[in-house]
């Protein structure tokens, strides 16, 4: 988690004082694009528009919100989680989020492709060319029957 300590040392060595940027903004359209795209407010607008659109397409999302019953967070919940848990995550939007989960995924396949040719060398029982042509939905199979913390996102990944 970023230390708070860090943030003020960065408002205080960072900020332009208004005497060398003199600025009048009076509305959100004159502020520059960087900054409305970093207000938490705007971000969580843009996760209910983009979820809302993922929904439609019918992708795959775990529920929008924590589920009661369960207890289960909700996509919301573990994309705050991501932002606030690491201090390279700061400000990234929800699309950020789930690009990199993928991205992520990709690369657990990839080495979990390779293990699995590995294992098949060793066993020397013919099935290295089973081992070759697994692909990622293999991979996803594989993660369902484990139970990752990703279960939910599975359906999203395929």
């Amino acid at each position: 988690m970023a230390d708070p300590v860090l943030h003020i040392k960065d408002s205080y060595y960072f900020e332009v004082p208004k005497v060398l940027y003199p600025y009048d903004y009076h509305s959100a359209r004159q502020f520059p694009d960087v900054w409305i795209s970093l207000d938490p407010e705007f971000q969580d607008w843009e996760f209910e528009r983009l979820y809302q659109k993922l929904t439609v397409l019918d992708a795959g999302l775990p529920p929008k919100d924590r589920d009661e019953k369960t207890h289960r967070p909700g996509a919301r919940d573990d994309w705050h989680h991501w932002v606030h848990a690491d201090h390279k995550n700061f400000a990234k939007p929800f699309d950020v989020y789930l690009e990199e989960k993928y991205q992520a995924h990709v690369a657990k396949f990839k080495d979990w492709k390779t293990s699995q040719v590995v294992e098949a060398q060793r066993q020397k029982d013919g099935s290295i060319d089973a081992a070759r042509q697994l692909n990622f939905r293999d991979y996803l199979q594989h993660l369902k029957s484990k139970g990752t913390p990703d279960t939910a996102y599975i359906d999203y990944l395929d």
